[in-house]
């Protein structure tokens, strides 16, 4: 199981909160996101968790995912975590999942619960499918969000 985390950024129309790309032979769970609003003033906003459906050109930003058992530090993650594109991908018309948000310090907590009906999944490979991308809906707050995943 592995952590990403991305600090005190405002949401922007203009560019991904991050996008994660799976590995050639592992596919990813998303077992918990934590979300929080890091403003002094209320500022609404939303993020939308969507499968894309063509690939992006030129990420950059990566972020390294830290394995939150430190007995298996030496064990890199296979998915890569993206927070720029030159292009970024295409999304589907609807989010898979949506998380409200307001930049005064709100929270927001979402665990899996173990059912796989309601699982945030990504296949195995690296077709544009195997893209999960969170992005704007609407708002500009600023936040810190932190996903927690597992290989499988």
């Amino acid at each position: 199981m592995y952590d990403v985390r991305r600090s005190n950024t405002a949401l922007a129309s203009s560019t991904d909160f991050w996008t994660f790309l799976s590995g050639a032979s592992h596919g990813v769970v998303i077992l918990e996101m934590d979300f929080n609003g890091q403003g002094v003033a209320s500022a609404q906003g939303e993020l939308g968790v969507y499968v894309c459906t063509s690939t992006g050109t030129t990420p950059g930003g990566a972020i390294t995912a830290q394995p939150i058992n430190t007995r298996y530090s030496a064990v890199a993650a296979t998915t890569t975590v993206y927070t720029t594109w030159s292009a970024a991908p295409t999304i589907g018309s609807e989010p898979i999942f949506t998380i409200p948000i307001n930049g005064n310090g709100e929270r927001f907590r979402w665990i899996w619960n173990g059912d796989w009906g309601n699982a945030i999944t990504i296949a195995p490979g690296t077709a544009a499918a195997n893209y999960l991308t969170f992005r704007q809906i609407a708002g500009t707050p600023t936040v810190t969000g932190r996903v927690r995943f597992a290989e499988v």
